[in-house]
């Protein structure tokens, strides 16, 4: 008898379990938007195809929604712009004191099965040494190495990887950050993991989690990391005095260069710190 009571109980409170659930699940499709989720996605077709002249160009200016974008080494010393897009998206483009704007906008709410993957794709001239600039609220920026261009990312979630800048400054929600040798770093992100393989100028970086990784360090000025919770690590810190704190971990630094001409300061709440 008592064991046939307590499955009648356990019976009731599943059934209001699954009762409560359903009224979310209502309210939150009557009153708020869900986010999109694509499965089994392929490439969107080509919608927009444009050359511009490189001489002009100064700035490349992209905003985005659940759009990847992609920076390519072109083969000529053209300019090509190539919009691969849904019919749910917006493309627009412009030009306007020697910048070009990209915009494409719209996409689908809910779960979007077997839709397409929009893509903006530029290809520049390895030599451009203008702005590159992305506002996305949701995809993945790549971008081969522009050792001269200067690249300001805004982005809500998707992964950065850059191959070669002058500078990068990132400020993301959520995503991973992978950069190769760049002169001057900015980061400011909330979510995700920062790999650096060189920096030889200027270094700041906030990170609220995840862990940061640099293998080699070259300052031209005091530097700063600062990090709620996850690990550090730096290969090879060059000539900097490192001034490293964490209030839960380990801190070991290695051949610290107390005489050094810059600082590298690094704070963490919670996670490892190690110095080479």
């Amino acid at each position: 008898m008592k064991n046939k009571t307590g499955i009648i109980a356990a019976i009731c409170v599943l059934l209001c379990l699954a009762g409560g659930l359903v009224v979310a699940m209502v309210f939150g499709i009557k009153h708020f938007s869900l986010p999109s989720f694509h499965f089994g996605a392929n490439d969107a077709p080509l919608v927009f195809d444009e050359n511009y002249d490189f001489e002009s160009t100064k700035a490349i200016l992209t905003k985005t929604e659940a759009t990847d974008v992609k920076i390519i080494r072109s083969q000529d010393d053209k300019i090509n712009i190539k919009v691969y897009a849904t019919k749910d998206k917006v493309v627009k483009t412009e030009e306007n004191d020697g910048a070009i704007n990209i915009s494409v906008e719209g996409h689908c709410v809910g779960f979007c099965i077997g839709l397409q993957n929009n893509r903006v794709e530029v290809s520049l001239p390895e030599s451009y040494a203008g702005t590159i600039r992305f506002e996305s609220d949701a995809g993945d920026i790549k971008s081969d190495g522009f050792g001269g261009a200067s690249f300001e990312i805004n982005t809500s979630a998707g992964d950065v990887e850059i191959a070669s800048a002058k500078s990068v400054n990132v400020n993301s929600n959520s995503g991973d950050v992978e950069l190769g040798e760049v002169e001057n770093i900015s980061i400011q992100i909330n979510a995700g993991d920062i790999d650096i393989n060189k920096c030889f100028g200027e270094l700041f970086i906030r990170a609220s989690a995840g862990d940061i990784k640099i293998n080699e360090l070259q300052l031209s000025k005091d530097a700063s990391i600062e990090a709620d919770a996850g690990d550090i690590k730096i290969v090879n810190a060059g000539n900097t005095y490192v001034d490293a704190h964490a209030d839960f971990g380990d801190v070991k630094v290695n051949n610290n260069g107390r005489n050094a001409e810059f600082e590298l300061k690094i704070r963490t709440n919670a996670g490892d710190i190690k110095v080479n």
